[in-house]
């Protein structure tokens, strides 16, 4: 004979699954989420910009206070520096998620081409935000890899929204000869700091 505690806990299992069901779904959605509200509520989405006449992925920074809306990175679809595997709309996605991760942990001041630290046996070309310049890029700090075949320095040039962000390359040391390609260590900055800060516009005055 099955006894009445058998029976209550047969009866609530289904329930307890459709409840793990659930919280896991909830859970995935936020995950996939790129406008999730971060500190100073200020967000990365994928958006459409105008390139060229006509409407592409862009990877935007979102300002609440001032109500602004800056373009990072235009996903050209002429662009052949990736794989078939995403789209130029999955890949903006991704790097918005990106952006937003390394964003809330006050990890993000300058994007800069690099080479991995993290892939054994190879090099890899990569596309980091860090928060200081020569700061060594990690997996945390991955926005997206390039091809081997290109530039890395050019690549980023291409794609970044180089009126907004001002670049620079770090201060020698003192005899230290200046690279001039990727491969002998030039590595161009660009500063994401000033379009980060987000201050309510003044009223005008009448």
């Amino acid at each position: 004979m099955i006894s009445y505690e058998k029976l209550f806990i047969y009866s609530v299992i289904p329930f307890v699954l459709i409840g793990a069901f659930l919280v896991n779904a909830m859970t995935n959605k936020e995950e996939d989420s790129v406008s999730t509200a971060t500190k100073e509520g200020i967000t990365f989405t994928c958006e459409q910009d105008e390139y060229n006449g006509q409407m592409v992925p862009a990877t935007v920074v979102n300002k609440p206070k001032s109500q602004t809306q800056t373009t990072i990175i235009s996903w050209k679809p002429e662009n052949y520096y990736f794989g078939e595997k995403w789209s130029p709309e999955e890949r903006c996605k991704e790097v918005a998620k990106r952006f937003q991760r390394i964003h809330n942990r006050d990890g993000l001041k300058y994007v800069v081409a690099e080479v991995d630290t993290w892939v054994p046996d190879r090099d890899v070309n990569v596309v980091c935000a860090v928060k200081n310049e020569n700061a060594v890029c990690n997996e945390d700090d991955l926005l997206f890899t390039l091809e081997g075949k290109d530039n890395p320095n050019e690549v980023l040039r291409d794609l970044i929204n180089r009126r907004q962000f001002p670049s620079k390359e770090p201060v020698l040391v003192r005899g230290e000869k200046k690279p001039e390609t990727f491969a002998e260590g030039k590595r161009v900055y660009y500063d994401m700091s000033e379009i980060l800060i987000d201050e309510e516009s003044e009223e005008p005055a009448f």
